[in-house]
């Protein structure tokens, strides 16, 4: 009995090293010229390493679990919508976010501007998520609908919702928790507004 158990043990140190040894490390625009392409090329447990610089984009990261970080910081590496929301997260079990800037979305309908978190236990780190509204919705910044949130060390400045309906969509205007639990540590809040109800 007590080497069958020495076995065992042997045999899931061995999965353990089998599962550590598949996470991969893929960078942009070294191997894939946009996160997008990255996201799409990558498994749950990888990590896509960003280089500074601006990237217009819509990015859906696919329902897996990936950290998502710059090489810089969020003063030179910048995510740039072109349509809400700037990044979707859904049924993952861990995403993390460090080391952006995310703006642009002027005027996008409903909720999550920046950042649309869906069932996903969500950390953003180290970001700034600036200039962001949207119209009849509420989480310019952030919208997390189920599982949870993690915001540390950032800075969520001059977001806005023009029109925020409680019974829709929650009552942040900047970051909104609908159904989730929410962390927020060393995170600056400035600037935000809800013109029907709701502030930062």
């Amino acid at each position: 009995m007590q080497m069958c158990c020495r076995v065992s043990f042997a045999a899931l140190l061995g999965l353990l090293a089998t599962h550590a040894a598949t996470a991969a490390t893929l960078f942009v625009p070294t191997n894939f010229p946009t996160i997008q392409d990255a996201v799409a090329a990558a498994s749950s447990g990888d990590t896509i390493v960003v280089a500074p610089g601006t990237y217009t984009e819509q990015i859906d990261l696919l329902g897996k679990s990936l950290v998502l970080q710059a090489s810089g910081d969020a003063n030179n590496t910048i995510i740039s919508g072109f349509a809400a929301p700037i990044i979707r997260a859904s049924n993952a079990n861990n995403v993390v976010l460090r080391g952006f800037t995310l703006s642009g979305i002027f005027g996008g309908a409903g909720a999550g501007g920046a950042v649309l978190s869906e069932n996903t236990s969500l950390t953003v780190d180290a970001c700034t998520i600036t200039s962001n509204s949207v119209i009849e919705g509420a989480g310019a910044a952030i919208y997390v609908n189920g599982g949870g949130l993690t915001l540390l060390n950032s800075t969520i400045s001059n977001n806005s919702a023009s029109f925020v309906d409680a019974a829709v969509a929650g009552v942040g205007a900047a970051v909104s928790i609908n159904n989730a639990t929410a962390t927020i540590t060393a995170t600056t809040f400035v600037g935000n507004l809800g013109t029907n109800m709701g502030g930062g």
